[in-house]
């Protein structure tokens, strides 16, 4: 490097920085870049919430335990095969029991153990489907169903549904953080585990809170499918919980009981839950044992592609010096111009605060869609949002079944929704919390006139932060350009965020949901969603369909694009232009 003249790896070091504090990525060891990159946040980045069992299982013992060691009862249908006192006192801090209930009447009951999260307000429980799910059709989960966690401390809280996996009988199941428990480090690289080893299946009573232990045989080795142990005693106060080896090797989780019990090997719970931030595990992408050697220009790249997948944008086709510079146009994250949320009266703040929630849609691990909602019941908890949550990228006349959504409340609590009744005319989508309860919602039983000229709030929420926001504006009597008639127009300046999002009057009344324009924002008047919503209740709870016969109507979004500083001079004037603009980009300019 010339005298003077800044090293170039220098100053990729310092964008690549730059990158990870604006996006939130994880941090990158930038000072070794033959070594592979790790995507996620580093156990040294944060401040560890759990103590991690199973990482290093403690050497073999045969040392029996007796009743009553710790929180431990020796179930006196277990065989003398006992664990390591050692592996014993890591469980009873990582196993919990749980059952839920269709009002006061319990519908199952079984065992679950605690896993690592990627959100710091959230404690997940690893489970059985059985918890949730109907027991006429499996592939269906019980409305209205309260799940109850007893913790090893006998603590016992209320948990929501986060995810379920049908095809393996998993269940997600999350409550607010908790301190002072141990979460399973499920590694994926099982040890080879020997037919005919001896395993114990570990539990929880739900009344009694006392752990549970069953003796058996593991009959098989760990497959791709559930696997066998023979053992006579491993009932429902099993199902959920962990098998694990006499040294406390943790070999997956009980899911069914009987003579012939079967478990879920641990390479198909981190399949079922990786997709989903619940395990944060590292593969070796070579699969030879050996690191592959990358580029600091290949960890940037990577890490901008990673962001966007996650996201919901584009990849990146482009890595600018002005990396810093780069960013994405038409985000889900762009915040209101001008935003008032502070100044807004106490009143508003304090009721809008709770009523007022952000949304994501997701195929895997992969966000679709983000918007804002608002509760229009207590309980059960129900969200009116826009159905362009839901709807196919490539068919916008449809909904995309493969979706699951999640929900931000105002604690930055994600729980898992579900999508109720859609409206494709209008736009409009009902997404319900299971077993949950709001605070408070919005009222939309009673007639409130408005008029051009008055002055209204249109109110959004970033979903990735969970920020509130606020915009003021009137509302005129121009005809808005969307597709759909019956939309009127304020002239509030919201992002994309704040699709769906209420628009209010100065009292606080729900005046109509807010959609997206790039020059005006229209909004669906209340009335119209008063029809919409008795027309959904007309259809009771039944599974989610579209309540009109109409033809939908156009909701355009704009999608989101990545700006590119080092492009900026040679932006296309016309269309011609374009294939000249990408010669440069191969031509490495």
């Amino acid at each position: 490097t010339a005298k003077g003249e800044p090293n170039k790896r220098n100053v990729l070091v310092h964008h690549i920085l730059a990158v990870h504090k604006k996006y939130g990525l994880g941090r990158s060891d930038a000072t070794a870049p033959t070594h592979e990159y790790s995507r996620g946040p580093r156990p040294s980045d944060h401040p560890r919430r759990f103590r991690s069992p199973f990482a290093e299982p403690p050497p073999a013992s045969a040392t029996e335990t007796g009743a009553g060691f710790g929180n431990l009862s020796k179930c006196s249908e277990s065989s003398s095969i006992e664990l390591d006192t050692r592996v014993t006192s890591v469980l009873s801090q990582v196993v919990v029991s749980l059952a839920s209930f269709v009002g006061d009447t319990m519908h199952y009951r079984c065992a679950g153990i605690f896993v690592q999260g990627s959100y710091a307000n959230d404690t997940f429980v690893l489970t059985s489907a059985d918890l949730v799910r109907s027991s006429i059709d499996e592939n269906e989960v019980i409305d209205n169903l309260t799940i109850k966690v007893r913790l090893p401390d006998n603590q016992v809280v209320i948990g929501l549904l986060h995810h379920y996996n049908v095809k393996y009988g998993t269940a997600i199941v999350n409550i607010e953080h908790v301190d002072g428990f141990r979460a399973a480090n499920i590694s994926p690289r099982p040890r080879k585990r020997e037919s005919s080893s001896q395993v114990v299946a570990v539990g929880r009573c739900f009344d009694s809170g006392m752990l549970k232990t069953a003796s058996g045989i593991m009959t098989g080795g760990l497959t791709d499918e559930p696997s066998e142990f023979c053992s006579p005693h491993a009932k429902s106060p099993w199902i959920g919980g962990p098998l694990v080896g006499l040294d406390g090797y943790f070999a997956g989780i009980n899911c069914r009981g009987g003579k012939m019990a079967a478990f879920l090997p641990r390479n198909k719970i981190i399949e079922c839950l990786g997709p989903f931030g619940i395990l944060r595990v590292d593969f070796n992408q070579r699969g030879d044992g050996t690191r592959k050697g990358r580029t600091l220009d290949d960890v940037l790249l990577d890490d901008l592609c990673e962001f966007s997948r996650c996201n919901g944008y584009p990849l990146p086709t482009e890595i600018c010096e002005e990396v810093h510079e780069m960013h994405v146009i038409n985000s889900f994250e762009t915040e209101f111009d001008g935003d008032i949320w502070s100044t807004l009266s106490k009143d508003i703040d304090s009721t809008m605060s709770d009523c007022v929630v952000s949304l994501a849609s997701f195929n895997g691990d992969a966000r679709l869609f983000a918007c804002t909602g608002i509760f229009i019941n207590c309980y059960p908890a129900r969200i009116l949002t826009s159905a362009s949550l839901v709807r196919k990228s490539d068919d916008e006349n449809n909904i995309d079944d493969n979706l699951w959504i999640q929900v931000s409340l105002r604690n930055k609590r994600r729980v898992r929704g579900t999508l109720k009744h859609y409206n494709l005319r209008y736009n409009v989508a009902v997404i319900d919390i299971m077993g949950f309860c709001s605070p408070c919602a919005i009222e939309l039983e009673k007639h409130i006139s408005v008029a051009p000229n008055t002055e209204v709030i249109a109110l959004g929420c970033r979903f990735n932060e969970r920020k509130l926001m606020a915009t003021k504006g009137v509302l005129n009597d121009k005809q808005s350009k969307l597709d759909c008639k019956e939309l009127k127009i304020s002239t509030c300046k919201i992002t994309k965020s704040g699709i769906g999002g209420p628009l209010i009057d100065g009292h606080g009344s729900f005046v109509g949901m807010n959609f997206y324009d790039d020059e005006e924002t229209p909004y669906l008047p209340r009335e119209i969603i008063q029809k919409v919503l008795k027309s959904f209740d007309a259809k009771g709870h039944t599974a989610a369909e579209n309540t009109t016969d109409v033809a939908p109507n156009r909701w355009p979004v704009p999608k989101p694009e990545w700006y590119y500083p080092c492009l900026a001079d040679v932006v296309p004037k016309t269309y011609e232009e374009v294939d000249g603009v990408l010669q440069l980009i191969e031509d490495g300019f």
